[in-house]
């Protein structure tokens, strides 16, 4: 599918792609100083009339492209490349906001100054098609700094917080809603039919099921640029399971690594149960696809930068300053996952451990952080301190082993050292993807050193030819670092050449061009197009006043009530058997039970109640109103079922959990008590027995259910039951018929083949908008069903 027949494609990152300077100059009163403004349009004309990203000259701010998340940036610009500029429309917060002569702008001074404020979001959206998201500081600190940077990225990289009373957490957490919600609003304002919406991130899990009860036609993704957790440390997320039906609203779902994606379908089906395919995730009666997109660099631009005079420059300097050295290059954020005291302790290590090497080798370890960000103010001690006993124990005055550098370095620097560099050290805890390594290959396209690496971080299970290491392991990190720094030339090039490869391949442009096309495909698995309707109270309540002869027809679980997960536990509720009693004290009305429950589990519940009919077994069995039950099926074979219990209690015994329940003519193995994803395994597998062993050779059916294999025979279903009511009853002129699953079907499919008028059949299905049937209408879940039944009540009590 070519991503040229989008629409158009709104992109929402946490931050814009670019950095906003005001070119006027701020005084006291908070007010713009148009002089200034003027003056400084005068001497630096010229310099904007080089700058690519600014074409209006005579704009109030200046527009840089913003250093931070390059990869996912670039991306962006290849598909306004491909699909034009026009149709790429970017959300996202401004940043931090400055003059060009660096005097910060505060929430305050841009609130007050309209002026201001209005030509940033009317400059931007001209220019760049961006637009700009204003959010006062609190909830922003309380959104980013709190529940993104405190509970979700710590998780998210295996990093469990300490017990806290949750009231913090509570706190950010609604901070974090009503940032999604002010998005999600500004989406819908500007949303076109046909929009693709593409969340970047863990900053947006609740808004894309905000925006898709908003706008249900809506086609989004989501791309996630982090690790996602197992289950064990999933789980432990207060508000786990709001997050995953945020990430559900999504047609797709983009991982960078097959075990994020696994994860994520692990989390959905034993936190929610619900059931996965091989596409994804079942969720509302539509399909969640869940994919890898593995995010890569701009390979082509780097090439070209890297050419450039002063990165050549830059590269002839640190030769000169490192001549007869051996340069170990390690670039990370200052973060617990990024493993850098691991990193040191491990040099540290290797200095003991190879003291050949010590006056001969140093360590260029570059860490970044957020200016606004003190929770790292410890580990950044910590290192401090590792960084000065290293070269307490090591240095000379001639030389110093380690050289820690304590702030984003300047691009030109940063290829030039990776370019220099005969070593790249990646120790990292937990990363998403690491794309450090990516960009040291393609600046070591004429040295081909080698690559240390993390096995946790995302890139590792394609760099293969890398140099593995685990980043706990001291000394063994020591050891790859001595491989590396003494690996023969002839082995350094073969390595290089697939790492170079796969790099070259799995470029930010397949990524981003593969993840829209992607979603173009699962377009549609949102298709609520036809949703069923709401079953109408007053219109049902209309037409069962008005007929003589009512037949009115319930199966019992999921319909009656929930679903629970041992079947035992679904007990009637005083409120639907009240208003089940009194539709069957009207004797205008016909109403029976059709469930796939056994007679005595129907007779214990229901059967005191004197006027109603009961079918057990999905037909087998059936008990007229005030009668004894009768068997329909009394000529039915069922030597088959012998056959099938063994196979069932095979894997009964191998599927902690499960249980076989016996019936009359049918049998059925319940795994909803099992390890869902092992219980899913074995029901495919104990299926798959029985369809080759048994199947053939008797006339019987299997039905997946709800965590559950149901056999049966092929003649009943309830279907036929619900034919041989309706043949004893031609007068009726009113039908309510209301199921919830595959079963129910049967039900609905002979009312509809059935004499009686459509506008007086009420086919009613128990679920989501989205959940497919053929049923005329719909109620969300079982309490809503007997509210119409006590409607109706109310009315034969009259």
């Amino acid at each position: 599918m070519d991503i040229k027949n989008c629409s158009r494609l709104i992109v929402v990152s946490h931050l814009l792609p670019t950095v906003c300077r005001f070119r006027g100059k701020l005084l006291k009163s908070s007010a713009v100083s148009i002089s200034s403004y003027e003056q400084y349009l005068a001497e630096k004309e010229e310099r904007y009339k080089n700058t690519e990203i600014n074409k209006c000259y005579n704009s109030k701010w200046e527009f840089t492209h913003r250093q931070s998340h390059s990869a996912m940036n670039s991306g962006i610009q290849v598909l306004k490349q491909e699909l034009g500029a026009d149709k790429v429309i970017h959300l996202g917060l401004p940043g931090d906001l400055e003059t060009v002569e660096g005097q910060k702008i505060s929430w305050n001074e841009l609130n007050e100054n309209t002026e201001m404020k209005e030509s940033l979001i009317s400059e931007l959206y001209s220019e760049l098609k961006q637009i700009p998201i204003l959010i006062e500081p609190d909830t922003l600190h309380d959104y980013y700094n709190g529940y993104c940077k405190s509970v979700l990225w710590p998780l998210f990289h295996y990093i469990l917080q300490n017990y806290t009373s949750g009231r913090k957490e509570n706190e950010y957490w609604e901070a974090y809603k009503l940032v999604n919600q002010i998005f999600t609003k500004k989406i819908v304002e500007i949303y076109q039919p046909g929009d693709l919406v593409w969340f970047q991130d863990y900053h947006f899990f609740v808004a894309p099921s905000l925006l898709r009860e908003a706008i249900p036609t809506c086609t989004i993704g989501l791309f996630l640029h982090t690790p996602f957790p197992t289950s064990e440390i999933f789980r432990s997320l207060s508000k786990k399971k709001d997050v995953l039906k945020g990430i559900l609203g999504c047609n797709l779902v983009g991982f960078q690594t097959y075990s994020y994606c696994r994860h994520f379908v692990s989390n959905c089906t034993r936190i929610l149960g619900l059931e996965s395919t091989p596409r994804g995730v079942e969720y509302n009666g539509s399909v969640t696809a869940v994919e890898i997109f593995p995010i890569g660099i701009d390979v082509e631009n780097l090439q070209k930068e890297l050419t450039t005079s002063s990165i050549l420059k830059k590269i002839a300097s640190f030769k000169e300053r490192y001549a007869g050295k051996k340069i170990i290059i390690g670039s990370d954020k200052l973060d617990m996952s990024k493993g850098v005291e691991c990193k040191l302790k491990a040099y540290q290590k290797f200095l003991r451990l190879y003291p050949e090497w010590q006056n001969k080798v140093v360590l260029i370890q570059i860490t970044s952080a957020r200016a606004d960000d003190d929770s790292n103010n410890t580990l950044q001690s910590e290192i401090s301190e590792l960084v000065a006993r290293i070269n307490g124990e090591f240095g000379t005055i001639e030389h110093q082993p380690l050289l820690y550098y304590q702030n984003m370095l300047d691009r030109v620097d940063y290829y030039a050292l990776l370019s220099v560099a005969d070593v790249a050290l990646i120790t990292s805890l937990r990363d998403g993807m690491n794309t450090m390594s990516y960009d040291y290959i393609v600046c070591q396209k004429d040295k081909h050193c080698p690559l240390v690496l993390s096995e946790f971080t995302g890139v590792a299970g394609s760099l293969s030819d890398a140099l593995m290491i685990n980043p706990w392991d001291q000394t063994g990190i020591a050891h790859s670092i001595y491989e590396a720094l003494t690996m023969p030339k002839e082995e350094q090039i073969i390595k290089y050449k697939q790492l170079y490869k796969i790099v070259s391949s799995q470029t930010v442009q397949s990524w981003a061009k593969s993840f829209v096309t992607e979603l173009l495909r699962n377009s549609h698995s949102y298709d609520p197009s036809v949703p069923i309707p709401l079953l109408e109270r007053e219109t049902i309540k209309e037409k069962y006043v008005n007929a003589k002869k009512r037949l009115i027809f319930f199966d019992y679980d999921g319909t009656l009530t929930p679903i629970c997960k041992t079947p035992a536990a679904a007990v009637p509720s005083i409120e639907m058997l009240a208003a089940l009693r009194t539709l069957t004290y009207d004797p205008k009305n016909v109403v029976f039970i059709i469930s796939g429950r056994d007679q005595a589990f129907l007779d214990k519940h229901l059967g005191h109640i004197r006027n109603l009919g009961m079918s057990a077994e999905h037909g087998f069995l059936i008990k007229y109103p005030g009668g004894v039950w009768i068997n329909l099926e009394s000529d039915t074979d069922l030597s088959w079922k012998k056959d099938v219990e063994e196979i069932f209690n095979f894997y009964t015994e191998r599927t902690q959990g499960s249980f076989v329940e016996q019936k009359k003519c049918a049998i059925t193995w319940h795994y909803r008590l099992a390890d869902p994803d092992y219980g899913t395994f074995q029901a495919k597998e104990c299926q798959n027995h029985i369809e080759s062993s048994v199947l053939s050779k008797y006339p019987i059916e299997i039905l997946h259910g709800k965590k559950c294999l149901e056999v049966r025979p092929i003649t009943v279903n309830k279907g036929e039951i619900v034919r041989q009511l309706i043949g004893a009853h031609p007068d009726c002129e009113f039908v309510l018929c209301a199921g919830d699953d595959r079963t129910d079907e049967d039900m609905f499919k002979a009312l509809d083949e059935s004499y009686i008028a459509r506008e007086n059949i009420f086919t009613t299905i128990v679920g989501p908008p989205s959940k497919k049937s053929i049923s005329q209408w719909r109620v969300s879940e079982p309490k809503d069903l007997i509210d119409i039944m006590e409607v109706l009540a109310q009315c034969s009590s009259n």
